[in-house]
């Protein structure tokens, strides 16, 4: 499957928006660009990009604010938040607003065109019929199933959608369920780029992913908060072969 598609740009600097579509096109994407809050929405409502780069600084507003409307709308295109300065605040601010993944600018154009590749396979994979035959790398814990190799994430043979981080996250609790970990712990494995070094964007990132694997949302049966320590991933028994 192509791991390219059609991407809108929303970059109000022309020179960067000029440089982000000219790198995504060559490599092998098509681009639509906007520099408006306005303009931008007019090209989602009409044209349907199956990717965004958003900038937070824009022209009539606030990329922040943008990313939680396009949310607001039902809208879950995958979608990359460029910060204009590296910045915990505006990292964590964009994660909970629903950003899939986020670079700080100056951005590296090969590192963004790579996210924006694996934002899109990921998407594309939740519309996929799940596969009937086990494969190996296959983490089973009650009705959550994580394909670690195919980074394929399902609960009851629906497909979730999650961003890396969460994946990776994902992952490592469940290799090591009943075990607490703080948070300082579980931010060592976010941590590869240096990017992550607020502790609290852990909380952020098992609030997005309880949303998306917790039945009931007031009293999670997987992820469990452990006062004075962190979160746990509980054991729970995997349902028989019917």
């Amino acid at each position: 499957m192509a791991e390219t598609g059609a991407i809108l740009i929303i970059e109000s600097d022309k020179n960067i928006r000029w440089e982000l579509e000219t790198s995504f096109q060559d490599a092998g994407f098509e681009t639509w660009t906007a520099e408006s809050r306005r303009e931008a929405l007019k090209v989602i409502l009409h044209l349907h990009p199956e990717g965004i780069v958003l900038s937070t600084d824009l022209r009539d507003g606030s990329g922040f604010e943008l990313c939680r409307e396009i949310r607001q709308k039902q809208d879950w295109t995958p979608l990359i938040m460029l910060t204009e300065k590296q910045d915990e605040l505006d990292c964590v601010l964009s994660l909970e607003l629903g950003a899939d993944d986020y670079m700080a600018k100056p951005v590296k154009q090969k590192e963004l065109t790579a996210r924006m590749k694996a934002v899109l396979r990921r998407g594309r994979m939740c519309c996929q019929e799940k596969p009937k035959k086990m494969v190996p790398g296959l983490l089973q814990n009650g009705d959550l199933e994580v394909d670690s190799t195919q980074y394929a994430v399902s609960m009851k043979g629906k497909w979730i959608d999650l961003t890396r981080k969460e994946f990776d996250l994902l992952v490592f609790m469940m290799k090591n369920t009943d075990t607490s970990f703080t948070r300082k712990e579980l931010l060592q494995g976010l941590s590869e780029n240096g990017m992550e070094t607020d502790e609290r964007i852990v909380d952020v990132f098992i609030s997005r992913i309880r949303q998306k694997i917790e039945p009931n949302k007031r009293n999670p049966a997987y992820i469990k908060t452990v006062r004075g320590v962190g979160y746990m991933m509980r054991s729970l028994p995997v349902p028989a072969l019917k």
